[in-house]
Formats: C-alpha cells, structure tokens, sequence
C-alpha cells in the first residue's frame, strides 16, 4: 500500500496571555492520519480517518462564571481522484469541545494539553483519493482557518497474496479485556513523527499468512537505521498462520534513540527461525533530551562529515531555507536546535530520510538544494527578498522544475493595462495532473512576483485571476477575491537571523 502524506499547519508557539485566557496561537496545531485494512466483513478495503487537535495551540477563553472553556470546529471532505477529476465521496462537520475547567494560569495545565481526538470509519473501493480537512478556533472566529491534505490509495483485496494493513500508532486501549476489536484502540495521530517519547505501541493485522506458510509462526519487529539493528522484539507465543493475524506489541527504550529516521521492520519467521515475509515502516524519532552527538551518528553514516565545512551562522541559514519543503514536526524540532552538533545532526538526517532509493546518497540530494537554492536566489530575487523567500522561489524549492513557463511581460504580447504575470505548469504533482501556478507583478517595481492562483491542492484558489491582470488601474485599489487555502509562515519566523 502506498501513500503520500502532505503537510497540515504551520506549527505556532503558545504563550500565555492575560487573565481573560490564553493569547491566540498563530494556528490551531492539528494532525490528520488515515490507515488502511482489508475488512473480511465487508465487501470492500475499510479505513480509518483519524483527527487529532493540540488543546495547547487553541485559545481557552474565561467564561462569566471564571471557567475556561475551548472548542474547534472541523470540517472535512473526501475526494476520489480519476484522471485528473475529482468526485465527492463523504464528509462531515463537527466541533471538538474541550473539557470546562478552571485552570492554572501557566500552560502546564493537563486539560489544557490534552489531544481531542475524532475517529471516522469508511468503506471505500479501490482507487485514489484525497482527504481534506479545515479546523477553526471557535473561539477566534475572525482567524484564518487551519488546512490538511492527504493523498492515499486503496487497493483491491486479494485473498491469494499475502499483505498487510498499515501500521496503527496507539495512545491506549478504551477497554481493558482481550483485544477484540481494533476500533477499540485509541490512535496515536503523530505523523509518524515521535518527539520526545518514551515508548511506542503499535496494532498491525497481516493477511493470508495461510497462502505463504503452514502451520505456526512468530512476529518479530525491529527497529532499524539503515540495514543496522537496533533493537529486536518477538511476540511471546507462537501462533497459527491464518486468513487474518492481529497483534500488537509495545517497543520500548525509544527514549535512547537520537533524532534521526528509523524503520520499523515487522517480520514472519516459521519455527525454525526462517524469514518468509517481511514489511517496513519508516518513522522519525526527535528527541531533543539526548545531546546531538556527531561522533554517534558518523559511526551510522559515513556521509555524516557533509556539513563540518560551514560555520554556525551558516548552518542557521540553511536551516531556515528548508522551510517549505519541511514537515510541521520537522518545523517545530528545528526551533529547539541549539548546539552546532545538533544543527549538523538535524541537516543530516532531514536530507537522509529523504532518500527515495537506499543507494542515494545524502550528499548528492544536498547538492542539487544548494544549486536549486542558488538558482532562485539569482532568478527570483526581489527588491525586499532573497529568491527562496518569494513565492516563486518557494514553489520552485517544493515542487520542483516546472514543466512549462510562460511569462507576459510589458511591452509583449500583454494587453494595454496588464499586469506583467506569469504561468508555471506541471504535468503531474502527486494524484494531480496539469497544475497551474500563475503570479503577478501589481506594483510593477519590486519584482516580488506573488502568487496569484494555482490549481495545486492547499494553494491559492483565485477564479477571478484574469480579470485582475487585465484590469488595472494603478490610482485604485484592486479587490482581491480568492480563498487563501494554506497559511504559510514567513520564513523570518521560523529561526532567528543571526
């Protein structure tokens, strides 16, 4: 099963505020996940939409009778994707209401840290889809909502060939008798990203082990960086290879592992030991209770001296350029970073994770940043910004070399009172074909070029785009009618200029 997840929000810090609550967070800090299993009891493959909000990232308002209360509301909608075209599956709209307290006035507060979480179970056929998810602070109404994206494919069941679900993360079991229903499991919605934890618990079903082996087998997982064992677990008994094996199991000592990428590698064994099948999960472990320690990770990773050549300062820059194409765990990390190892350690493991075959090297994907870096700092540079900090700078760094560009400049082809603009395309961004990025120049000075529409899921959706290049008149405001569908975070906020 393969599926790509795209980034939700911006990770903002919380701070407190004055007695009437907490002061409003930059976005409501949310996590959307989906697994997929093989249902035996229904026709087709079933999955399960998990919601997960931060009560930390919310704004806890004082009630008139001096309570704290917080609430946000959810609104999410799937979509089957079919050569380009979009059709409604399902969706809904609800509220998460947090628990009514009188709370400390410092964020240590357990109800104020609290996830809330909302649980959805669908059938769905084979295909592709993509699930959206908007989430607003009910009580900040006039800020911008919060937005997730994920792509993700259903496959056909085959009751002939051994597979196996994804791996569900669990926070803990709602009942306590014998596992009987996986629905029953509380999920664990991190992303596959684990900051600072303990442990990790997980639920797993495989299917038509029959078809592959007779008799009894055992599962084992492992925990791998690389084709390095780490660490190695059994299930304590044998059990009877079946139509469909459930377990779960709980790997611990996560808390001595360093900030890095690791693999969780689930295999069958028969009784004489033997592996006959296997199944890897990659996952990221930031753990910033353990110091960064270089020396540790070269012994892994013989790359590992790629970033000795730059100074701190240098570092510090090139952390900040990795902001559109780094995920909200990996935002949120990166601001606690603070010796030189552990910036060195972080750059490392971010480009290794990014591997897309086990023989690529790290440094041959950190070279071709540098020259996309380099690239659109000397194309894309305005009067206020570097290249890599104005939108085309930033949609080139994220999605790559578009296929085509076409650009209407003064004095061309433009018509009288034009905007000068132009037109990016893609042939194909994840499950989306011909995606159209168009910017423009409205003050015609500053050559910042801000994106005015695309097509591109969680980017700016303008229909009026045409008429406001055609239409310009320099003495009057031009209204701006479009949904601006992600909120991006300024660069500057991410790590400090030195």
């Amino acid at each position: 099963m393969n599926s790509k997840y795209l980034s939700p929000v911006v990770f903002a810090l919380v701070l407190l505020s004055a007695s009437t609550g907490f002061a409003q967070p930059k976005n409501v800090l949310f996590f959307m996940d989906v697994c997929r299993f093989q249902d035996s009891r229904v026709k087709d493959p079933t999955a399960e939409i998990y919601f997960s909000v931060d009560g930390s990232s919310i704004v806890h308002t004082k009630r008139a009778d001096g309570e704290f209360h917080a609430a946000v509301k959810i609104n999410w909608f799937l979509q089957r994707i079919e050569q380009g075209d979009s059709i409604g599956v399902a969706g809904d709209s609800f509220v998460l209401d947090w628990p009514v307290g009188n709370f400390p006035k410092d964020t240590s507060s357990t109800k104020l840290k609290m996830h809330l979480f909302h649980f959805h179970y669908i059938e769905l056929p084979p295909g592709d889809y993509l699930l959206q998810a908007i989430v607003s602070d009910q009580n900040v109404p006039d800020t911008k909502p919060s937005m997730a994206f994920y792509e993700f494919t259903m496959e056909k069941k085959n009751p002939e060939v051994l597979s196996y679900s994804d791996i569900k993360w669990v926070a803990y079991r709602l009942k306590d008798d014998e596992l009987r229903n996986r629905q029953d499991l509380f999920p664990l919605v991190t992303n596959d990203a684990f900051i600072n934890q303990d442990s990790i618990v997980f639920y797993q079903e495989i299917y038509n082990t029959n078809q592959a082996h007779t008799g009894k087998m055992v599962i084992r997982a492992r925990i791998m960086q690389g084709e390095n064992i780490l660490y190695a677990y059994e299930s304590t008994a044998a059990r009877v290879a079946n139509s469909i094996n459930a377990y779960m199991m709980m790997i611990p000592n996560i808390d001595q592992l360093r900030s890095n990428t690791y693999h969780l590698q689930i295999e069958l064994l028969n009784l004489k030991n033997v592996v006959f099948s296997s199944y890897r999960k990659k996952f990221y472990v930031y753990n910033s209770r353990l110091e960064q320690d270089f020396e540790s990770l070269s012994a892994y990773n013989r790359e590992a001296d790629l970033f000795n050549e730059y100074e701190e300062g240098e570092l510090d820059y090139y952390l900040r350029t990795l902001l559109w194409i780094s995920t909200d765990q990996e935002r949120q990390f990166a601001r606690v970073l603070e010796t030189y190892e552990q910036k060195k350690n972080y750059l490392y493991s971010f480009w290794e994770k990014r591997k897309r075959f086990p023989d690529q090297k790290v440094e041959a994907l950190w070279r071709g940043h540098l020259m996309a870096l380099d690239y659109v700092n000397q194309t894309f540079k305005s009067q206020f910004n570097e290249g890599w900090r104005t939108d085309r700078g930033r949609i080139f760094l994220k999605y790559g070399i578009p296929n085509d560009v076409e650009r209407f400049i003064m004095g061309s082809q433009n018509q009288v009172g034009e905007i000068p603009w132009e037109m990016w395309r893609y042939n194909q961004l994840g499950a989306q074909n011909n995606v159209v990025f168009v910017f423009y120049d409205p003050d015609r000075a500053t050559g910042e070029y801000p994106i005015l529409h695309s097509t591109k899921y969680g980017e700016v959706y303008n229909p009026r785009w045409k008429e406001q290049i055609q239409i310009w008149n320099p003495n009057t405001p031009m209204e701006t009618d479009y949904e601006e569908t992600f909120d991006r975070q300024r660069p500057d906020l991410f790590i400090p200029d030195n």
